[in-house]
């Protein structure tokens, strides 16, 4: 059971939406590991549209917890 566990944490799976724009790294424990955001949707975000960012970051983090699952 141990080893099970083991393997499971030192899995990691990475996922991204908006075309690359938000990108989430979680691991076998559903732990989030990363988020990584491009300079692009920063800008956007710090200029016009701080909602727009916060739903993808959301939506981001929800894939990558699906994905997850399915494993």
């Amino acid at each position: 059971m141990f080893e099970t566990f083991l393997h499971q944490s030192e899995k990691e799976l990475e996922t991204s939406v908006g075309g690359g724009a938000v990108t989430v790294k979680i691991n076998g424990q559903k732990e989030i590991l990363e988020i990584k955001l491009s300079d692009e949707i920063v800008k956007e975000a710090a200029e016009d549209d701080k909602e727009m960012l916060e739903d993808l970051v959301l939506s981001a983090v929800s894939e990558a917890m699906r994905q997850a699952r399915a494993c």
